[in-house]
């Protein structure tokens, strides 16, 4: 991984004539071991698609816009990968594209979304509801749970929401989407609108921590159970 950085850095340097706007790949697009199969979604500074890697493993490809700076992409590659557990989405790997934007690999995650779930009007039973909570608290304490040379330094997500949880065919859940995430720091709190606690909300030394993130996945637990956020009003079923 050191390596592919130290490429990528220097890579950088150079000119980038090749890059002519974030074009969408067509299917059978090929960069190095990785093969577009389809286009998925496309975010205000990524696209997403569904692709094989080395020997036909399906990956998610985060193909960044030509903008994006490379110091971003590695942090999120370094933020998303540090911590191996089973609902914390995994690393693959991470380049650079033919057309000369920065990807990130990913494993591909085949069932929905948390927001599908709610979407569907369908409630968790209190067993499921408890199984998968627990899975996702249990992510949230191994990233809040980091050290770097003895001392304390914890992966803060800063955006949980039910897009941002995927569900795998065996009902696992897993955390995706490390764009936002970050070290502890002081700074404007950039979580998503009703996600974010009230006293992360307003001024620009807000202090970002691992409050901030178990209040995101309360409120996300909340909305899935009942179907609503908290305070709103919800028909029980």
């Amino acid at each position: 991984a050191k390596q592919v950085s130290e490429q990528l850095q220097s890579a950088e340097r150079v000119p980038r004539p090749g890059l002519l706007g974030n074009v969408r790949l067509e299917p059978g697009a090929r960069s190095g071991l990785y093969e577009i199969e389809r286009f998925h979604q496309e975010g205000a500074q990524a696209q997403i698609y569904q692709g094989l890697g080395p020997r036909a493993k399906p990956v998610a490809i985060k193909l960044f816009n030509g903008d994006v700076p490379l110091q971003q992409v590695l942090d999120e590659q370094q933020l998303a990968g540090t911590e191996h557990h089973p609902s914390i989405v995994r690393v693959d790997s991470y380049s650079r594209w033919e057309d000369d934007r920065f990807y990130i690999a990913f494993d591909w995650i085949a069932g929905g979304s948390l927001r599908d779930k709610i979407v569907t009007g369908k409630r968790p039973s209190q067993d499921r509801f408890r199984k998968i909570a627990t899975q996702l608290l249990e992510a949230l304490s191994a990233l809040h749970s980091v050290s770097e040379n003895g001392q304390s330094s914890p992966i803060l997500h800063n955006d949980i929401k039910p897009e941002n949880i995927l569900l795998t065919d065996g009902d696992r859940p897993i955390l995706i989407d490390f764009g936002s995430a970050s070290r502890s720091r002081i700074g404007l709190y950039e979580g998503t609108e009703g996600y974010v606690a009230p006293d992360l909300h307003r001024g620009e030394d807000r202090k970002y921590c691992e409050d901030g993130d178990l209040y995101a996945l309360g409120v996300t637990l909340h909305e899935w159970l009942l179907g609503v956020g908290p305070g709103a009003e919800h028909t029980p079923q």
